[in-house]
């Protein structure tokens, strides 16, 4: 009996101290929360545009990421997918290579990578050309929150990371990234929000972060309210900032449309000038008037256009100016006609800005492309085209425009030329 009373007291005096010890550490808690200090961040890992990761799914190269010096980064914070603006394209560029990455997954020889793969999209392997084939190409407007994964062993693994702007991705229906395009990797939604993490650039050879980093544009995608998904894709123009492209889901660009202006409604203030190059003078003044806007009009020799045919305009369409501002259009003299046999000719666009060029070019028909040692930003103007002005060509035709910054000597902007397709050395996760 002693024995069993003695067992008894220690049960209690344990169960005793165990309830005090607990009431302490509720205590403390408690003091924290009130304290409001702060827990530990999850660690997520920058990475850069143009970078491979040393542990990719593919290490041959399936899309191209796009520099973004001239686009402007959206607000940040949470974003539905099919928020118009949150991404941009391009109609002159590809950057994702959706037929190289549906054959390198069918590859009996990555059968163990396509498992992987599919098992982060949540589908069957069978399923995965079907998947690949309603993706749609975008680049990333602002540095964005994913969970990324890399390939180890026969499995993907999962790290957070911090996508830089102008990296290529495949979105899904319901407009989320769900594959970064350079290196196949699949991507899925953060565990954690922007406040919840700290961001590891690296330093030295492993920094692979190129542009400025600005903690109040970091974004994470979520999926629309709207379930039913998209079935058009507002961009921003990456090579005309100030116009937007409109994308049907699943294509690759070649059925982009372009829009007037930059579709993000944040930028919405003034009222948006309706792009009416190429158009009849009737047709543009009939557009302009309903918008709020005064027309003038002054007349120019503009040899390959008919006559009466807008083939300017102050300001330029896209943009946005004052309800009840003047819009100035140069409209073909009577003398500026040509007939069809002989072709198109190139207008003399020197000095002209770029958005405003390749809008006529493409008024008259043509195919304007960037030259190789271009400026391609919004700003930059016209030096010289190949063919060159007056030139006759065959309708559709392409024409090389070589620009420059206004400020003659000075180097161009471009973030991009000459980015690595590999991270250096010692960057085992920024892929």
């Amino acid at each position: 009996m002693m024995g069993a009373t003695f067992r008894s007291r220690g049960e209690r005096f344990g169960r005793t101290a165990f309830r005090g010890l607990a009431a302490v550490v509720a205590m403390l808690l408690g003091v924290t929360v009130l304290t409001g200090c702060p827990g530990p961040k999850s660690k997520v890992m920058a990475v850069g545009r143009g970078v491979v990761g040393a542990s990719p799914f593919s290490k041959v190269l399936l899309g191209a990421d796009l520099a973004m010096s001239a686009v402007e980064a959206l607000s940040g914070g949470d974003k539905s997918g099919n928020t118009p603006g949150l991404y941009g394209g391009s109609r002159k560029k590809v950057t994702c290579l959706k037929d190289q990455l549906v054959d390198f997954l069918k590859d009996p020889g990555n059968s163990d990578k396509a498992k992987a793969w599919a098992k982060v999209q949540r589908i069957e392997v069978d399923q995965i050309e079907k998947f690949i084939d309603d993706l749609t190409p975008v680049v990333l407007r602002n540095p964005t929150l994913v969970k990324n994964h890399n390939y180890r062993k026969g499995k993907a693994v999962a790290y957070e990371a911090l996508l830089e702007a102008g990296i290529a991705v495949l979105i899904d229906l319901f407009g989320r990234p769900v594959v970064k395009c350079n290196c196949g990797n699949p991507l899925a939604a953060p565990d954690h929000g922007i406040d919840e993490v700290e961001v590891d650039f690296g330093k030295g050879r492993t920094r692979t972060w190129k542009g400025d980093y600005d903690k109040d544009k970091v974004v994470t995608v979520k999926q629309p309210e709207d379930s039913s998904g998209l079935e058009k894709v507002a961009l921003v123009d990456v090579d005309a900032p100030d116009r937007g492209i409109e994308r049907p889901v699943g294509t690759d660009g070649g059925q982009d449309t372009a829009l007037p202006a930059d579709p993000d409604a944040e930028t919405a203030g003034d009222v948006m000038v309706p792009d009416v190059l190429g158009s009849s003078l009737d047709e543009a003044t009939g557009r302009l008037e309903d918008e709020g806007f005064v027309v003038e009009t002054v007349e120019v020799p503009a040899d390959g256009a008919a006559s009466g045919t807008v083939v300017g305009q102050e300001p330029a369409g896209g943009g946005t100016a004052a309800e009840g501002a003047t819009v100035t259009l140069h409209v073909a003299a009577e003398d500026s006609t040509q007939s069809p046999e002989d072709g198109v000719l190139v207008p003399d666009l020197a000095g002209r800005p770029v958005p405003e060029a390749f809008a006529e070019l493409e008024a008259l028909g043509l195919m304007p492309v960037y030259g190789p040692d271009s400026a391609q930003s919004a700003t930059a103007l016209v030096q010289q085209t190949d063919p060159a002005a007056g030139s006759s060509v065959a309708p559709g035709a392409t024409v090389t425009v070589t620009a420059a910054e206004e400020a003659p000597g000075d180097p161009t902007d471009d973030p991009g030329a000459g980015d690595g397709n590999q991270e250096p050395d010692g960057t085992a996760d920024a892929g």
